[in-house]
């Protein structure tokens, strides 16, 4: 008996040769839509988290700006919104830490105001 076979419907016992899959074109990491994809995943992920948030889902919302910010360290968006989320989280360290990375990325920013008075809520002197 041959080992290359699968079941077919016609006959519960009867075997038929499988076929080979064929590659039709994938290129790996390097692929057009793989660079396009990697081009808008921070836009993704902060529209993403920003649903969760609006949502609820602050866990989800925390992976998603964590994932932002890991892949665009010096964007305050991804920073703002990852403070926020961490600090309804209770992780005040990390959201300290990401406050003060906004205020020091974009002074007197968009989320300057919001970003003083969190480090304040928090007990943390903001210069």
């Amino acid at each position: 008996m041959d080992d290359d076979v699968a079941p077919t419907t016609a006959a519960p016992n009867a075997p038929i040769k499988s076929a080979r899959l064929k590659d039709l074109g994938s290129r790996g990491d390097s692929s057009a839509a793989r660079q396009k994809l990697e081009q808008t995943r921070v836009a993704d992920d902060l529209r993403v988290g920003l649903f969760y948030t609006k949502d609820g889902n602050t866990q989800g919302a925390y992976l998603r700006f964590k994932d932002a910010s890991d892949r665009a360290p010096d964007d305050p968006d991804a920073r703002f919104y990852l403070a926020e989320s961490a600090s309804k989280l209770n992780k005040r360290e990390e959201a300290v830490l990401n406050y003060r990375a906004c205020l020091q990325m974009d002074p007197g920013g968009d989320h300057d105001k919001a970003s003083r008075k969190a480090l304040s809520k928090l007990g943390v002197a903001v210069p």
